[in-house]
C-alpha cells in the first residue's frame, strides 16, 4: 500500500487506518511527499494536489498574516502542522483546540513515530 501510513506498536507493524465511533480515520501519504495528511471518512483535512500537508499549512499561516507577536488560535488542530508553523512564523502564543479524541491519538503516534 503506497499511500498508506504505518507505524511500529509492540513489535507489530500496524496500518494507521481504522474505524471508531462509526468514522474512518487514516493517516496517507501526500503525492508530493513530506508530511502525511489526515483522512476522515475519505475527506483529507489538508489539500494534497499540487502542494504537500506542510506547504498547504505555510499558505494558511501566510494568508492568516501570522508574524513576530501574534497570538493564534488555531480550531481543529489536527495533526498540529498549522500550529508549529504559526510558531515558525514568529507568533508569540498558540491556542490549539481539538475535539476528536481520535485525532488526538492519531497525532500522538506521529510524534512516537518521529513524523
Amino acid at each position: 500500500d503506497e499511500e498508506g501510513i504505518y507505524v511500529v506498536e509492540n513489535r507489530l507493524v500496524k496500518k494507521v487506518a481504522f474505524t471508531r465511533g462509526g468514522h474512518f480515520y487514516k493517516l496517507r501519504r501526500a503525492p508530493q511527499g513530506g508530511a502525511p495528511t489526515l483522512e476522515v471518512d475519505g475527506i483529507h483535512m489538508h489539500r494534497i494536489k499540487e502542494v504537500s500537508p506542510w506547504q498547504d499549512s505555510i499558505l494558511k499561516v501566510r494568508a492568516a498574516k501570522v508574524k513576530r507577536g501574534s497570538r493564534v488560535l488555531d480550531v481543529c488542530t489536527g495533526l498540529g502542522y498549522t500550529a508549529s508553523i504559526s510558531i515558525e512564523f514568529g507568533a508569540s502564543e498558540v491556542l490549539s483546540i481539538e475535539v476528536d479524541p481520535v485525532v488526538l491519538e492519531i497525532a500522538h503516534k506521529l510524534r512516537l513515530a518521529g513524523l
